[in-house]
């Protein structure tokens, strides 16, 4: 009787082993296809949630689930509410505004394409649920193209200085954002830059998806007391209990102490998941601080500097123009003694492009709102 039973709990272990394996091949086959159903601007909209003051205040309530499952199942109707807040209050309301809108942008995903300020349509208003998945597919992914771009290894031997370059950006759009997501692109890289390149800290995925909340936004639940893995070896480690102990009821003192020290054991290694999972959430707590902090340094600060150009013609390239307007316009730069990157940064000067060496407005306008994000000595 007793293989039996030994080769009925094994086969139990192998069914829930590929059962768990299935799970993760279809959420790997399934990476890239979620799509956004909304316009590029109402998700930037959605994406300005996440760092505009006052709405990020409600986000951080949001992803802050804490406590036992009780607490999280009785929460579920105040979450509801959040996101309809954030509905009301921001997405909805034309007069939001948003501070971190560059309207001098005029790159892959600048104002040309993506204007999320005019993307309020007052007869068809978002309701929180709206909100909440718009948000959550932005998120994953974003989250999917910037591990991919990252784990890629095309950005490690440039450093911090190349991550945060023009030509780093062109890598995540074009060999990234295009080949995952092609149809949402744009936004992604509109999300990318206005993150600060990174996913918010306080919204970071630090479970597998079987051990995340599912109340408001999964992957928040940071202070759970026992990892997934643990949970299903012990609730397999009952399931053998129970079976034989209901065949053999009986326990030898020797058994018993064993049992005793196993339970010890057991007790002991909950304790250290405990503090692993307390660090883990200490960590990311530090890390939202240590982001806010820089962004509060940064703010204010200009993108590039003359060094972020190859030279003039990279320059004009970059404010979008034609390689006929280049052709055009790069002379009269030269008959000007406009000959380097040092040089074109100190043209603040729309008249002077406009008048002395011709320049149409759209041309000058372009320009210059490349020319007024170049630092031209960094502190």
């Amino acid at each position: 009787m007793w293989p039996r039973v030994k080769q009925l709990f094994v086969n139990h272990i192998e069914a829930e082993t590929n059962k768990h394996a299935l799970k993760r091949k279809r959420g790997e086959a399934t990476e890239g296809c979620v799509q956004l159903d909304v316009a590029d601007s109402i998700a930037a909209r959605v994406a300005h949630l996440a760092v505009e003051t006052g709405a990020q205040d409600i986000m951080k309530q949001i992803f802050a689930v804490t406590g036992g499952r009780m607490w999280v199942d009785t929460k579920e109707l105040r979450v509801g509410e959040l996101w309809a807040s954030l509905a009301t209050r921001f997405i909805n309301n034309t007069d939001w505004q948003l501070e971190l809108f560059n309207d001098d942008y005029h790159g892959d995903a600048g104002v040309d394409y993506i204007n999320p300020v005019t993307a309020v349509d007052v007869s068809n208003n978002h309701t929180g649920d709206d909100i909440k998945s718009i948000f959550n597919k932005l998120k994953s992914m974003y989250t999917l193209v910037h591990d991919k771009f990252h784990t890629s290894g095309q950005q490690e031997e440039g450093g911090q200085e190349f991550e945060d370059s023009i030509d780093s950006d062109s890598i995540f759009y074009n060999d990234f954002a295009k080949n995952f997501y092609p149809a949402n692109a744009r936004v992604l890289l509109y999300v990318h830059l206005l993150w600060g390149r990174a996913p918010p800290s306080f919204c970071l995925r630090t479970k597998k998806p079987s051990d995340q909340s599912q109340t408001g936004v999964e992957g928040t639940n940071q202070t759970e007391t026992r990892p997934s893995s643990n949970k299903r070896e012990l609730s397999l480690q009952k399931f053998a209990e129970t079976l034989v102990g209901a065949l053999n009821p009986g326990k030898t003192p020797g058994e018993l102490k064993v049992r005793a020290e196993k339970d010890q054991c057991e007790v002991e290694a909950l304790k250290s998941a405990k503090a692993r999972d307390d660090a883990v959430t200490k960590y990311y707590d530090l890390l939202s601080q240590e982001q806010e902090q820089n962004s509060k340094v940064n703010a204010g600060k200009r993108k590039y500097t003359p060094e972020s150009f190859q030279d003039v013609e990279h320059m004009l390239r970059f404010a979008r123009f034609t390689d006929q307007e280049i052709a055009h316009y790069l002379p009269k730069l030269f008959e000007q003694g406009f000959t380097d990157t040092l040089r074109m940064a100190t043209l603040q000067n729309t008249p002077q492009l406009f008048q002395v060496m011709g320049f149409t407005i759209g041309a000058s306008s372009a320009l210059l709102a490349v020319l007024r994000e170049i630092e031209l000595f960094k502190v």
